[in-house]
């Protein structure tokens, strides 16, 4: 039964960004932004409790040599070992001890503030400043078995005044730059060794810059990509962790991006099983996600969430209306394969000014239709999910081809036998196409075929009426 929600209407600011496409139904991630004024008061509130175990001790040591008892001297020595260990858990931190790996089991958290310090000593800047911070874990590999590489939080930090040795990272000038820094945790959760290849490329819209991987930013011993390739020699052992930070130098035209856009697309790293990197031992396929870099980003990312993670969302290309959405639940099954029209989504497009172009032959506007498709693979082959082509027919008088450029990358190509999958199909028209059959019937075929590019199911099995 269909459900309309014609006339409704969300707007999506969306950026501009290099052409990545991916698979990622929920993108949005919720965000904690604190002040610099708010992280000062808590630099001080901490202080002053240290200050005040300090005397504290100091007193019971004065009390205990004047009594000279034996009870007070243990004591004593209670509250010298819980000072001991409040120390050793400050300097299992990472980024608080150069003798500290930064993959240590005990240490829950990363020290930012001695990270910061380092920064800033080893650019040797004039001042380093907090733009954005984000510290809710982001868990890349949800759906993969076997690894969990985590974001356990990032910072966006602004440079002012560096050394000149510096010039050429962060285009050739040494009055301002940024950082970003990911605090990233791959865990091997499995029995089987793993072989992840730990890239966390990050892009901003319309951006002509790089946005480059610098491990000369932080310590050796903090270093994600150093602790990974050298001390593991590129191996993630079975039961294994690791933890490092990862930074990204930042160009000021790409600051003055970031500030516009307000969010970044990284890529996540792929993962192996085998130290061939081949097709037939990959575990987790690279994918696509928004990393919000300013409070607008996040309202973005927030909205974005309401909008199926087509390209044009995902890499956001400019402004989305909902014109209708509709929860079809239409299932058609032959020979083994069944296939589920979930529902589907209908969307007014405003590319923005670094998309406009793509869309120039769009004079009288842009639609694009996206459905979410279910396929249930019951028959003996492999389904080539990556290659189901789709065709849809308005009023048995246009056809149209989907849009293979604006799907989302697919993180499993393949749907082995016995296995369940979604992905993502869109169709684009243009605004006089879409006005004149938008009340007429609308017929979407599905063409799926094996990894021998042999037709799965019946000929001419896969129709759902979409209208």
């Amino acid at each position: 039964m269909k459900k309309s929600l014609l006339a409704s209407t969300l707007i999506l600011s969306l950026l501009a960004g290099t052409f990545v496409p991916t698979l990622s139904p929920a993108y949005a991630e919720e965000t904690t932004t604190v002040s610099e004024d708010e992280a000062e008061t808590t630099a001080a509130e901490t202080t002053a409790e240290e200050t005040t175990v300090a005397e504290e001790t100091s007193n019971a040591e004065e009390t205990s040599n004047a009594e000279e008892s034996s009870e007070s001297n243990e004591s004593s020595d209670e509250d010298s070992d819980d000072t001991d260990d409040n120390e050793t858990n400050n300097e299992e931190t990472p980024g608080n001890n150069e003798e500290t790996p930064a993959n240590d089991d005990e240490a829950d958290a990363a020290d930012w503030e001695a990270f910061q310090a380092k920064l800033q000593e080893i650019l040797e800047a004039e001042k380093v400043d907090v733009l954005y911070k984000n510290l809710k874990p982001i868990n890349l590999t949800e759906n993969v078995d076997g690894i969990d590489i985590i974001i356990n939080g990032y910072y966006y930090y602004e440079i002012s005044n560096f050394d000149v040795d510096w010039e050429y990272v962060f285009g050739d000038q040494t009055e301002k730059a940024g950082v970003i820094v990911y605090d990233i945790t791959l865990k091997n959760t499995g029995d089987q060794d793993l072989y992840p290849v730990p890239t966390f490329d990050t892009k901003v819209t319309g951006n002509d810059d790089l946005i480059m991987h610098n491990t000369s930013l932080v310590k050796e011993s903090q270093s994600l990509n150093w602790l990974f390739h050298t001390d593991n020699e590129g191996v993630l052992e079975a039961g294994q962790e690791i933890r490092g930070f990862y930074p990204l130098a930042v160009t000021p035209n790409t600051m003055e991006k970031i500030e516009a856009e307000g969010i970044g697309l990284m890529e996540t790293p792929t993962v192996y099983t085998s130290e061939e990197f081949d097709s037939e031992t990959l575990l987790a396929r690279g994918t696509n996600i928004r990393i919000p870099f300013t409070t607008k980003g996040e309202e973005i990312a927030a909205a974005a969430a309401d909008f199926y993670p087509d390209v044009y969302t995902l890499e956001n290309w400019g402004n989305k209306t909902l014109v209708d959405e509709v929860e079809l639940g239409e299932t058609i099954e032959s020979q083994g394969l069944s296939i589920t029209v979930d529902s589907y989504q209908i969307t007014e497009l405003e590319p923005n000014e670094d998309y406009k172009d793509r869309f120039a032959d769009f004079e009288d506007g842009a639609y694009l239709l996206t459905l979410a498709v279910t396929y249930d693979n019951q028959t003996k082959k492999d389904l080539q999910l990556d290659m189901v082509s789709g065709n849809l027919t308005l009023a048995d008088m246009i056809s149209s081809f989907s849009e293979g450029l604006l799907e989302p990358r697919l993180e499993n190509r393949e749907l082995p036998a016995g296995e369940t999958a979604s992905r993502y199909h869109t169709f684009l028209m243009d605004g006089k196409t879409y006005e004149k059959f938008a009340e007429d019937d609308w017929v979407l075929e599905l063409k799926p075929q094996d990894t021998d590019f042999d037709r799965l199911g019946a000929k001419d099995a896969f129709f759902f009426e979409l209208k």
